[in-house]
Order: C-alpha cells, then structure tokens, then sequence
C-alpha cells in the first residue's frame, strides 16, 4: 500500500475550516439580486427588527448549516472504491469504483489558498456533472486523491463496453488495448521502478494573455453588468436616487413639445459613439477577464505506466488544476475568430466525460498540432467531402416560413413596411450560401473530421473507437432527395454529419461499426 492510499485509507472528513465554505456556498445559492434588495430593505429600517439581529440570526443558522453539513460528510477509500456519506436530513451513501472516475479537478481560491486548502471535483464515467465535490480539503489529501486513482488506472482496468446502434442497438465487446497504440507499458510489479517523466506543452505569458482577450467577442465582456443593472433597477424603487430620477426625466423629454431638439446627426453621431464605448469597454473587461482566469496557464504532459495525460494548472485569484488521461478524451474541438486568425491563435478543447472540458484558449498551430498528435493515433483527415446545396434552400425555406406569421402582421398594421422582411431573408440565404461553402468533412479509416464556419472557423475530429452509438436520419425533406445526417454519439458528446448521400451516411456507419467490433483498443 502506498503512502497516499494509507492516507486516505481511514474514515476522514474534511478540514474544519470547510464550514466557512459550506456556509458560503448555501449563501450563494440565493441570487445576488435578492442579496442587494434585502440589504437596502434592511438598511431602510422598515422592518421591526432590527438589521443587525438579522444579520446576526442569519450567520449564525448559515454557520449551524456548514457545519452539520461538514460532520456528514465522510468519505474514505477502500477496496478500489472512493466512498462517501453525505446528507444533514437524509443519508446519502456513494460509492464509486476509482475506475470509472475520469477527471479529479483540484481548485484554490484566494482564499483556500492562504489556508492551505483545496477544492475538489470528481467526474465519472456516465455522468455529464460532477459526482462530487470537496469543498476545502487539505492540499496534501487532494493530491493524495488524485495520485490513487492514477495509480489504480496504472494497475490494468478491464476493457469497457460500447453500445452501437443503428436502428437497433448491438453490443460490442471492447477488449483491453493492444492495438497499435500504446498509451504506455505494464506497470513493474509492485510499483518498483515505476518511470514518470513530465513535458510542458504550452505555456501562456501576459502578452498572450492580453491577445486571447483582445481575440474574444468584446459584447460577452458585459454579461456579468446585467444582474447589477437590474440590481439598480429594483434599488431604484427602495431607496431615493435623485440623479437616475433626473436622468430618466431629462430622456423622456426628449422630442416632446417643448423638449430639446436632436438632429440626425447628433443622435447617429452619440450611436456611434455609444457602441464604440461599450465596444472598448467589452474588449477592456474581455482582457482582464483573460488575465486573471488564464495566469499563468501551463499544459504539461505526463507520461507514466497508467498512460500519458494532459494537466491544465492557471488561475490568479482562483487557481484551477485538471487532469484527463489522453484515453479519456472524447474529441477535439477548436474555434478560430477572425482576431484569432489575426494573431494566429485558436481556442483548442479536449471534450473530456464529466462537467469540465480541458480548453486551451490561445493555442498556435504548432501547439494545435502537437496535442493532436497526442490525442489521436493515425493521420489526420482531409476534410475536402461537400455536402449537398440543398442546405440552402432548407435554411431558405425555414427561414421564409419563420417571417409569413410577422410579415403579414406588420402588412395588416403598417402597409409597405412588410417589404423590410426580405432583408433578414436575403441574409439568411446569404449567411446559409456561405456555410455550405465553408463546410468540408472527411474521414480516416480510424478517425472522423468536420470543418465549418465563414467567419468563426471551427473543427471537430473524433476517433471511431470513441462512438457510444451511431446513427443514420433521415428528415422527410431529405428523403425526397436521397440525403440523411450521419451521427456519432460519444459518452460527452455528439458528432454529426449533415446532408450528405444515404450512401454515404451508410457506408460510414458501416464502417465505424467495423472499427468498433474489430478494434482491439479499449473505447476509455
């Protein structure tokens, strides 16, 4: 037995201090919004009671909360299983074989780090959420943790199996892995001499950091304003703020008899000047963003008898650490903006089973390249199959029957106006033409590849071996004109291949059922 698994080998809980945590976290499961609204409420002294009594009142049942959810909580593991009992009014017993888990995520906020505390996520296999969560445990269990489950990977996991259907549902029996990769030798008995050797992949400096922002949708930068602005809104109606009142009136007199007057350019000229603000603020907030959810980010390689892996460590304030084993990714999906093209980065992702994808946001094409070569066994596909132009006329009828309901409704009530329904028509067809254009596919006798998008390039590649059930459609529209959708379903995600032959779909299936049946690697 191994000093990390004597350490977990005893019934343990978590470190006392994890009742803050858990505290926080009941608190956090009421909305920010309320959370400001019962503070002015409080603040306005329109209650009986006074503030303070609640305050006090409401720590004192969130820290009585915490901590019987703290004293629950044991977990232990013992016989190849992590298990756990949980539940303040009713037990929940888990047990979970350390095989089947797929990633164990450490996380430090700032906080747990000044304490020497980790975060804890626990995905398995057929679960698309995390089983579990440790809210604070010492950083030394975590490790410990996570080392077991490598360990117990490296000690031979039987072949697992894959469900294949095509109309109806063939079961086909995964040997263990003795195909022509190798994702690395038997262990040595008893663990002696067991060989780990580590490799940093790629590693992200503030300079790259700050072009991964700048590469980012700037308008998303402004999500996280909303909640606050409807915050306002209803603190508004409590307490008296005489500036938005002002504000507000001074807008609504605008154009009314009597108001101040705006010309057209004036108010094209505070449009503009109004996106190009937000604009710069997005892109401000999209950098900061980067910053601090991406310092430091390093992607290292670790090779060892229980298979090579790929670990992502990066975080400033909360600093996040997520291990997959390279057998336990699903796929391969990049983006590539028109920004990113520009900097010549792409976002890369690892669909990994679980909650968490291990995502490496501005990745080079070398970088690319690399961690592809490392996922994926054979080479890559040509993408340089086109589907049918019937997509168009699809998405132009769709689109047409979408605008007949609201463009009849506009011509009843305001006549001519029901012309402008042809613009967004027009840039339907126009936006479909391009996407057929842009969407190639291709396939290996192991792999399968898609690549689409006119402005935003994205890609998508899975192995045949990963494929939980596959999957020939065929709309009525498609029927009439010999076309189906081909579609693979891994254990994270799905993988589709849209209007092409029936032919074509079939072959396909046929031939990842072959793979799947003759393969002598294991699916996981």
């Amino acid at each position: 037995m191994s000093e990390a698994e004597r350490l977990l080998a005893e019934p343990s809980r978590q470190s006392p201090l994890a009742v803050i945590f858990l505290a926080w976290r009941l608190l956090r499961q009421i909305s920010l919004v309320n959370l400001i609204v019962l503070g002015a409420v409080v603040s306005s002294g329109r209650l009986p009671v006074s503030g303070a009594v609640l305050v006090l009142l409401a720590a004192l049942a969130l820290g009585v909360m915490g901590g019987l959810s703290w004293w629950r909580f044991v977990f232990v593991v013992t016989d190849g299983e992590l298990r756990v009992s949980r539940g303040v009014l009713s037990e929940e017993k888990l047990a979970i074989p350390l095989n089947r888990v797929q990633t164990v995520s450490l996380e430090q906020g700032l906080l747990h780090q000044i304490l020497n505390l980790t975060k804890v996520a626990v995905d398995t296999a057929g679960s698309t959420e995390t089983e579990f969560k440790f809210d604070a445990l010492e950083r030394r269990r975590a490790e410990a943790l996570r080392q077991v489950v490598s360990e117990h990977r490296s000690g031979g996991v039987p072949g697992a199996e894959a469900v294949v259907s095509a109309g109806s549902s063939v079961a086909v029996s995964a040997p263990p892995p003795t195909g022509p990769r190798s994702d690395g030798p038997p262990p040595p008995p008893g663990g002696v001499g067991v060989d780990v050797r580590t490799e940093v992949i790629a590693r992200r400096s503030v300079v790259d950091l700050v072009k991964i922002g700048l590469s980012s949708w700037p308008w998303a930068g402004l999500v996280f304003i909303i909640p606050l602005i409807a915050a306002l809104d209803e603190l508004r109606e409590l307490l008296d703020f005489p500036l938005l009142d002002q504000l507000s009136q001074r807008v609504e007199e605008v154009g009314q008899d009597g108001g101040p007057e705006v010309s057209v350019s004036v108010l094209v000229a505070s449009v503009v000047s109004f996106i190009l603000v937000v604009t710069l603020a997005g892109w401000a907030l999209q950098v900061v963003r980067s910053i601090i959810t991406n310092w430091e980010l390093t992607l290292t390689r670790t090779t060892s008898p229980a298979g090579d892996s790929l670990r992502r460590d990066a975080g400033l304030f909360n600093r996040t650490s997520l291990a997959a084993n390279l057998r336990r990714v699903q796929g391969v999906r990049s983006t590539q903006s028109p920004m990113q093209r520009w900097f010549g980065i792409r976002r890369l992702v690892l669909s990994i089973t679980g909650e968490a994808d291990l995502a490496v946001p501005g990745s080079t094409d070398a970088e690319f390249d690399r961690i592809e070569s490392l996922v994926f066994d054979g080479e890559r596909p040509v993408a340089d199959r086109v589907v049918s132009r019937a997509w168009v006329w699809l998405e132009a009828r769709n689109r047409a029957l979408s605008l007949i309901a609201p463009t009849i409704v506009v011509a009843v009530l305001f006549g001519w106006w029901a012309l402008l329904a042809a613009a967004p028509l027009a840039s339907g067809v126009i936006g479909a033409h391009l996407s057929w254009r842009r969407y190639r596919w291709g396939f290996t006798d192991r792999r399968l590849a898609v690549r689409a998008g006119f402005l935003t390039h994205r890609t998508h590649d899975v192995e045949f071996i990963k494929a939980q059930s596959v999957d020939v459609r065929r709309s009525f529209f498609q029927r009439r004109r010999g076309l189906a959708t081909f579609r693979l379903q891994t254990a994270e995600e799905g993988f589709e291949v849209h209007m092409i032959t029936e032919s074509e779909a079939n072959a396909l299936r046929d031939l990842v059922l072959y793979h799947v049946e003759s393969s002598g690697r294991s699916w996981m």
